[in-house]
């Protein structure tokens, strides 16, 4: 029987004029950790958890975190809670519908593979996710938080090469690539800026989650807002802006089934090319480090502090990117 899709668009406009304002705010402004504008939001439709709180709107759950690393992720587990609850519940069957494995397996698999290519920070905002979900009254250790981020890798890269050693062929796979993507500047748009836009196709119980807008505050490194699910410290959907004036989207390279187990995993990678580039080299550098192959893309990244945009490709063997200068 064919998968039901879901189609999940995520505004353009607002995400632009909302990466303008980012990168053209003051220091003072950047430190202030609750300047988002929440007029048009009743304080009764709030959810607060220490410095970090939820609203819904038009389908859509905003959250707002911030701070060190571990009490922003548990702001984070804590506000969405009862999404991940249904999540890992849809996760267990999932895993043994596509790979004929529990999903204690892959748990077991990712912290044996990621956690020793991960630095301390983001470890310590999925142990938090963990923690603020149980506070919250969902039952989730953070070695499922953790397998969760990297399901996509783990299940269509991973774990199709290890089937391959035990049978020695790889398994039949369904084209299912997820999304499509575009991004222009200069003489190709109204005012020569960048426009980015991007959308994501997914079976329905896995997309139907891709309805969340996170606001990240870290306490070292840039502020970030992207498009992505309840749990991940990435955006996965992808669609982000920071106040480095970077923003980005991608698209799946489909087809390309070459894995290196061992090295960092691909959702751990953007995670510290958003919050650590201020620029395109920069993003570039943080996405080659340690590439493990996992969820090859096209990325699609604009500068614009200096009106430039980039095409990035990256596989497991290599990586290729083009410039162009919109100025």
């Amino acid at each position: 029987m064919e998968k039901r899709l879901v189609l999940v668009f995520f505004s353009v406009i607002i995400a632009l004029t909302l990466v303008g304002g980012l990168a053209g705010c003051d220091s003072e402004q950047k430190d202030d950790a609750h300047a988002v504008d929440t007029s048009g939001v009743r304080e009764s439709d709030i959810t607060r958890f220490e410095n970090g709180y939820r609203f819904d709107k038009n389908g859509w759950i905003y959250i707002h975190i911030d701070g060190e690393p571990f009490e922003r992720g548990r702001q984070h587990g804590y506000l969405i809670a009862a999404e991940l609850k249904e999540i890992k519940s849809s996760l267990e069957y999932l895993t043994m519908q596509d790979t004929g494995m529990e999903w204690s397996f892959f748990v077991q698999s990712a912290e044996q593979m990621f956690v020793p290519m991960m630095d301390q920070e983001m470890l310590d905002e999925i142990k938090g996710i963990a923690a603020g979900a149980q506070e919250a009254g969902t039952e989730i250790t953070w070695q499922e938080v953790l397998a969760y981020n990297g399901y996509e890798e783990l299940t269509d890269y991973w774990w199709p090469n290890e089937q391959q050693k035990v049978y020695g062929t790889l398994p039949t796979q369904v084209d299912h690539d997820h999304c499509s993507a575009f991004i222009a500047a200069g003489d190709a748009t109204a005012d020569g800026k960048p426009v980015i836009g991007h959308n994501s196709w997914n079976n329905f119980e896995v997309g139907q989650f891709m309805n969340e807008v996170i606001d990240i505050v870290p306490a070292d490194g840039h502020r970030i807002v992207m498009q992505t699910q309840p749990g991940y410290i990435h955006s996965m959907a992808d669609f982000f802006v920071t106040d480095a004036g970077l923003a980005g989207t991608e698209t799946t390279i489909g087809g390309f089934d070459v894995y290196a187990a061992g090295e960092a995993p691909e959702f751990y990678r953007i995670r510290m090319a958003m919050q650590y580039s201020s620029n395109l080299d920069e993003f570039v550098t943080y996405m080659r480090e340690h590439n493990d192959g996992g969820y090859a893309n096209t990325w699609l990244i604009a500068d614009i502090n200096t009106n430039e945009i980039m095409q990035f490709e990256q596989v497991s063997t290599a990586t290729e990117f083009v410039r162009f200068s919109a100025k």
